[in-house]
């Protein structure tokens, strides 16, 4: 398992890809659907988060800065890995000065 997280994160490969060796396509599937239902639980935490902080800063509607993070996140993902990764050197700061701000 050592040698596919180095794969994973130094070789360029998919977590997914390695894990079909090990566990096989179906086994490989089974993981993949556990990670997804987990990343789903964390990105849902992780909005609602943001909409909270976004409320408590702007005195918006926690629905509509629900909606307004969602879409977003929706529209990164749809772009891809690299859109991904800058939107996250951008948003994380970005979070956590809006979170200092409010503490």
């Amino acid at each position: 398992m050592l040698y596919l997280g180095f794969l994973s994160g130094f070789g360029g490969l998919p977590s997914m890809v390695p894990l079909r060796y090990v566990f096989g396509s179906l086994g490989g599937s089974g993981v993949a659907v556990i990670l997804v239902l987990t990343n789903f639980a964390w990105i849902a935490l992780n909005n609602v988060i943001a909409a909270s902080a976004l409320e408590r800063l702007t005195g918006g509607s926690a629905t509509f800065w629900s909606l307004a993070v969602g879409l977003l996140a929706v529209a990164v993902a749809a772009t891809g890995p690299r859109a991904m990764a800058l939107f996250d050197r951008v948003a994380v700061p970005l979070m956590a000065a809006i979170g200092l701000w409010l503490t």
